[in-house]
């Protein structure tokens, strides 16, 4: 006790540093921070420049006490663990910690370069706190103090700032160029979008006025079926911006055996668009869908055609755990469910980190060419997942849809989401072409209308709370 007290009486009085003193100090600063940024720009993910949790941590390794030293460096640890989560959440969309459990067989199977950089962040944990703890006596406490308060006081000021003005939910958003990663994930964990995929469910049959596309698939029902489920396809406020999207598809109309297109009103989220679809419920309250028993989900279509011998397989580019698709895909009567999990090796796009619909697209050619017996029968359901708000323009490969013709702002996200739509179609039609896709009965449906955040007035492109719909079967 004296001798803290006798720190505080003392005078103290800041000397001169040389440049390579204050480079070393300014080292010192940022280095926690290294890692996690090039980490970030390795995996295409959003990260503040400066984590203020490191700026707290580095005054108490600075302290002349090794007790403060020592709760540092354990804190530090903690600080790394809000830090990767932040990452890892954009990578897979989860924020329950206990979910990492799911992943942990799929590292047997991980691309080298995850499991390097797990490898590498291991190191990090174990090394990192004592370099840290060792450099910070090398440098004068009084204005290593003075640096880190000034600036948490001026990343405070700063924290609404953005190097990247992008908006976007999950933690892709978070370009920041001061914040504390704590903090943030405290904060995502408690917007709506989580506290409702927490909350139990209430299903209750849909009304008998409500439309759904499933109703429209043949009866009895083909062999092979392919349902998609087209991530914010909306309907489109005039017929020729629909036939422009749909062109390619329309130019095979010779090979098929009909070929139908049509819209009907929804409002609602993804989960909301395929439980009206898939089973024809209707969801409120919350959507913890994996809490529920089983009996919900038994009059399903996946259940129905399950027990007439079909194989049903679904496919989403993202996680499985969002939205409890691990656990409600079983019980709606999906037998094989894959998910960005099992695409390890296959190009991400912008939309939750997912595998991009374009390289989903040969993954179906594969699957159909397996069920090519006369007996087989086969029901595919695929989630797109390319085309989810904001539109990301990076991710357009095809620029076939004209914007400007129909007077769209050419990088709003009113065009982004008709170039994506136009591409993904584009791409399917390439799809319907393959052999193994002969006497494939198939429906292409919106989950609901494109959702906007940039401004635009969406009502000159689009009708307000509707979605489009397209049926045809390919000639056997």
């Amino acid at each position: 006790m004296q001798s803290i007290q006798s720190f505080f009486h003392k005078d103290h009085k800041l000397p001169k540093l040389s440049g390579k003193e204050w480079l070393n100090l300014w080292l010192f600063i940022f280095a926690p921070n290294v890692l996690f940024l090039a980490l970030a720009w390795y995996t295409n993910t959003a990260r503040p420049i400066l984590n203020w949790d490191y700026l707290w941590i580095g005054i108490l390794w600075l302290m002349p006490y090794r007790i403060l030293r020592i709760f540092a460096s354990l804190i530090f640890v903690l600080a790394i663990l809000f830090d990767f989560l932040m990452l890892l959440i954009q990578i897979f969309p989860f924020l329950d910690i206990s979910a990492i459990q799911y992943f942990l067989p799929f590292l047997t199977v991980a691309p080298k370069s995850y499991l390097l950089g797990l490898g590498i962040l291991f190191l990090y944990v174990l090394l990192m706190p004592y370099v840290m703890l060792r450099w910070g006596r090398q440098h004068h406490r009084g204005y290593g103090v003075i640096l880190f308060l000034s600036l948490l006081g001026l990343g405070y000021h700063l924290r609404d700032v953005k190097y990247i003005d992008f908006s976007a939910i999950m933690g892709r958003s978070n370009y920041f160029l001061s914040q504390s990663q704590s903090y943030l994930y405290y904060d995502a964990s408690k917007s709506d979008f989580i506290l409702a995929a927490k909350r139990d469910p209430i299903l209750s049959p849909m009304s008998a006025d409500k439309e759904k596309a499933s109703s429209r698939f043949l009866q009895p029902q083909s062999d092979k079926i392919l349902f998609v489920i087209a991530e914010s396809w909306g309907a489109s406020r005039k017929s020729e911006m629909t036939q422009m999207i749909l062109q390619k598809v329309y130019e095979q109309k010779s090979r098929f055996d009909f070929i139908q297109t049509g819209i009907f009103d929804f409002s609602g989220s993804t989960v909301q668009g395929e439980l009206r679809e898939l089973c024809g419920l209707a969801v409120e309250n919350g959507y913890a869908l994996s809490r529920l028993a089983a009996q919900p989900f038994e009059k399903c279509l996946p259940n129905q055609l399950k027990k007439q011998g079909y194989k049903t397989i679904s496919m989403h580019g993202t996680s499985g755990l969002l939205y409890d698709r691990t656990g409600w895909y079983q019980k709606a009567g999906l037998q094989q469910n894959l998910f960005g999990e099992n695409f390890h090796d296959l190009k991400r796009c912008s939309a939750f980190n997912g595998v991009c619909d374009s390289e989903l697209r040969q993954v179906v050619g594969k699957i159909f060419a397996q069920y090519t017996k006369p007996d087989d029968k086969l029901f595919f359901y695929w989630l797109t997942l390319t085309s989810h708000h904001p539109y990301d323009l990076d991710d357009v490969h095809n620029h076939r849809f004209n914007c400007e013709l129909w007077g769209m702002k050419p990088n709003g996200e009113v065009c982004g989401n008709f170039k994506l739509q136009t591409q993904f179609f584009d791409d399917f039609a390439m799809l319907i072409q393959q052999p193994e896709m002969k006497g494939v009965e198939v429906i292409v449906v919106g989950d609901h209308m494109p959702p906007l955040s940039d401004g635009e007035d969406i009502y000159p492109f689009v009708r307000w709370q509707a979605v489009s719909w397209l049926h045809f079967k390919i000639k056997a």
